[in-house]
């Protein structure tokens, strides 16, 4: 596109657009299409979100941990039942009886043996099949599709994945080679690296933290006028077709387009003070949803989720500052029991940040502390 500024010039059919193109993971017929392509970072927002609630990851592994045992054992089950019957027979020989009994007892060995096998070797390879949509209707019931949790497993969760924080070896490794690789072909980038990552995770960590090209690019007027006006022109109602907005705006990502509309310009935001309704309407979304505040967005209309992200820690700040004062800070077991989700370690470093915070800015109030990664 020779002038991406002119939306004028743009023919943009949105007919046949998602309805929900921000998590377009959910829209592809073939999981194996999505795994063997070549990634766009910006297709699987929806699969980063979900990394953050662990949860909802817990919830997936023992799913797939007990699909796994039920597909190994499913014919040792019906050799047990069928021995198990047998023995119910009232004409059985005391020599019968006790070859049944030791048979009876080498297969529940065997299954308790599947039960007990490492993650590695009862899950198999990354790309095994499992039963998604039983696993999708016990672990999430119709708050999730087959095919997200599907891609979650296989992108982010199967236990071979590397899921340590990136180095700083690793991510120079992860320049040179995707530079070399023209920054396409992610899943030969995955391998070339060679350190267990899934090419879902070196997109992610290239275009978050190494692609120079989108680091410390802010936002100017001109592109934020540019946005609207490329979402006026191309909204159908509520939806926004981000792929197609995306080629309109110069070095920026699908992620950067979509979180600057919906964190930022959206003039549907609501800006000023969270009401006393708002915070029961947060607290009361925590205990349903735990943190996923994306969902709790929801129960929001006009909030964002990073406002109310940084509302709810805003009040745990709040809560631990008070704790401290009234109860010293020597029982940091004891305090965790008021901040679900978090550890003493989390509790005590938090605490620490804000002390330090404070003698720094003793002016501001402690809405104003940094909450990024909190």
């Amino acid at each position: 596109m020779d002038d991406p500024g002119d939306i004028e010039m743009l023919n943009l059919d949105c007919s046949n657009l998602s309805t929900d193109e921000e998590d377009d993971i959910n829209n592809y017929d073939d999981l194996s299409e999505l795994c063997d392509r070549d990634l766009d970072p910006d297709d699987l927002e929806l699969v980063e979100n979900e990394e953050r609630v662990p949860s909802d990851c817990k919830k997936l592994e023992e799913a797939v941990k007990a699909n796994a045992i039920e597909m190994k054992t499913s014919e040792l089950i019906k050799m047990q039942g069928n021995v198990l019957q047998k023995l119910r027979s009232s004409d059985l020989s005391a020599a019968e009886e006790k070859r049944l009994s030791a048979e009876l007892r080498g297969i529940n060995q065997k299954i308790q043996c599947v039960k007990n096998m490492n993650t590695i070797a009862l899950f198999g390879d990354v790309n095994k099949s499992f039963d998604w949509l039983k696993i999708t209707a016990e672990a999430f019931g119709e708050l999730r599709c087959s095919e997200e949790v599907q891609a979650m497993w296989v992108l982010c969760r199967h236990p071979s994945i590397n899921r340590k924080h990136w180095t700083v070896a690793e991510s120079r490794a992860l320049k040179e080679i995707a530079l070399r690789n023209k920054e396409q072909d992610w899943a030969n980038i995955a391998v070339e690296l060679n350190t267990n990552r899934s090419q879902f995770q070196c997109v992610i960590q290239y275009q978050r933290h190494v692609n120079e090209d989108l680091l410390n690019h802010k936002w100017t007027d001109e592109e934020d006028e540019m946005l609207r006006r490329v979402i006026s022109k191309c909204r159908v109602g509520d939806t926004i077709p981000w792929s197609t907005v995306t080629m309109c705006m110069t070095n920026r990502t699908r992620t950067q387009v979509y979180h600057r509309w919906q964190n930022s310009i959206n003039p549907d935001i609501r800006k000023g003070r969270f009401t006393a309704e708002e915070d029961c309407l947060i607290m009361a979304g925590v205990k349903r949803f735990g943190k996923d505040f994306s969902r709790i967005s929801e129960l929001l209309p006009g909030r964002t989720t990073a406002q109310i992200y940084a509302r709810y820690t805003q009040e745990e700040d709040a809560l631990l500052l008070k704790l401290v004062e009234e109860e010293g800070c020597d029982k940091w077991y004891k305090l965790t029991k008021h901040f679900n989700g978090r550890n003493r370690n989390q509790v005590r470093h938090r605490y620490n940040f804000l002390k330090e915070w404070r003698a720094r800015n003793p002016d501001s109030a402690i809405d104003e502390a940094p909450r990024r990664n909190v």
